[in-house]
């Protein structure tokens, strides 16, 4: 009702709903948001301020509520230091959930910074970037990286949008997963010929810029062929969609996750096939790899839905050491089965032997954005930034992370999450690093015991 209202225009009424909904729940933060809403659309600033420290004050992890106050502060009231603040906080916030709204906030950050350079405050704009542990600014809005960047992510959200409208569309009744994964794929590839057409538009307009940014006389030195894609290129855009869909779109988890889908086709019940698969698994157990992979194959051949026989293959060539071979095996798993973790994790783990580093965190990424209440896989993500990459920081925001959304079902994990957050307090300490190690520790709820 305050939403219609809200519409109408009448925000005095919508205000006044959104109330009685706070009088049933006091901490709600959807009625919250809306009367802030509400309050800005009045220009009654001061009161939407209000709002929003309500609502800092029950969630201060929630990012569009700095990004709120620093809209506020930075384009209606004008107080440019203050709405900085603040859109960084969203900022660093965007960053640390992975969410593609970051780019707006860096779209405020540039205007601020447009604003304070008018009266001689980039000193104090560096500063305030510095104290929330952001690079200083360097102001490069006309290079054409830039634009490439901006373009390249307003075509994959509008591509995302159009395929997110039609997975809404499939119906998940009587289907078995299998089948909801290819009409959710069929929904993605439908985008890519647009997405080629898009690139090539990108990729002519970028040339022309570099040209005049660089006082070219020949444009044939920056004469961009059209050429048609390669079915890698193909494959590529297919994931460049789908990974932006997962952070973008709600239903393409809410379809693979539907409680009505048919569940039988993914663990093998004809009895054939188990049997075959039975076989692999005692060669795989004695190390005969191939023999392994030969029995599994054949069980495919009988039921080509068997998710853990393409397990047992991914495993099998991960032995072998063939990890091209390995990830084929898992994206045919995980085709039959999005949320297995088992075929994310042997994806990942065969990325890291090939030295593919940002595709192992693109595959644990994927993971923890299809089933962001495990900890596993941000626990994985969280010991691979730290014993691989050597990062600390990400590596212990991961692992906090995992705490967080840890329950008391799986225990044994809760001892080795907690290990590697003393591990990593004593690195950072020993860096000098320690009040950012309480700053993130305390971001992410996790007590003070979990130190040494």
């Amino acid at each position: 009702m305050g939403l219609c209202y809200r519409k109408l225009g009448n925000y005095d009424k919508a205000i006044e709903v959104y109330k009685k909904s706070l009088e049933i729940d006091p901490i709600g933060m959807t009625p919250l948001q809306n009367i802030a809403m509400a309050y800005m659309y009045k220009h009654e600033y001061y009161k939407a301020i209000d709002a929003y420290k309500r609502l800092e004050a029950i969630d201060k992890s929630n990012p569009e509520v700095y990004y709120g106050l620093g809209n506020v502060y930075a384009n209606a009231l004008h107080e440019y230091e203050k709405g900085l603040d603040y859109i960084c906080k969203a900022y660093n916030l965007y960053i640390k959930i992975k969410s593609p709204y970051r780019t707006d906030a860096e779209k405020v950050i540039n205007m601020i910074y447009s604003e304070m350079k008018k009266v001689g405050k980039e000193e104090e704009f560096n500063k305030i970037l510095e104290e929330n542990h952001i690079s200083p600014f360097e102001n490069n809005t006309g290079k054409s990286t830039d634009r490439d960047k901006a373009a390249l992510f307003n075509i994959q959200k509008t591509l995302s949008a159009r395929a997110c409208v039609c997975i809404d569309s499939i119906n998940t009744r009587n289907k078995s997963r299998v089948q909801v994964s290819e009409e959710i794929s069929a929904c993605i590839k439908k985008q890519i010929s647009g997405y080629v057409s898009s690139l090539t538009i990108l990729k002519s307009f970028s040339a022309m810029y570099k040209m005049m940014e660089q006082n070219k006389d020949s444009a044939s030195q920056q004469a961009v062929p059209v050429m048609a894609p390669t079915s890698d290129e193909l494959r590529h855009y297919y994931y460049d969609i789908e990974r932006f869909m997962f952070f973008d779109c709600k239903e393409i988890r809410r379809k693979i996750r539907a409680e009505e889908i048919d569940n039988r086709l993914e663990v093998g019940d004809n009895p054939q096939s188990f049997a075959l698969y039975t076989q692999a698994q005692e060669e795989l157990n004695s190390g005969d790899f191939q023999k392994a992979i030969e029995y599994c194959e054949k069980a495919l051949k009988i039921d080509p839905n068997f998710a853990f026989a393409w397990n047992t293959i991914a495993l099998s060539y991960n032995k072998l050491g063939e990890y091209d071979k390995t990830v084929s095996a898992c994206n045919e798993s995980m085709r039959i089965d999005l949320l297995s973790m088992t075929p994310h994790f042997m994806k990942a783990s065969a990325y890291r032997e090939m030295k593919q580093f940002d595709k192992a965190i693109a595959a644990y990424q994927t993971l923890t954005s299809i089933i962001p209440d495990k900890p596993e896989p941000f626990y994985e993500l969280g010991k691979f930034y730290f014993e691989v990459l050597h990062d600390v920081e990400k590596g212990l925001e991961n692992m906090c992370t995992a705490y967080q959304v840890f329950n008391y079902d799986s225990p044994p994990i809760k001892a080795d999450i907690e290990n590697n957050i003393r591990l990593m307090y004593t690195e950072m300490k020993n860096a000098g690093k320690e009040e950012l190690f309480e700053k993130i520790r305390k971001e992410h709820k996790v007590p003070s015991s979990s130190k040494p």
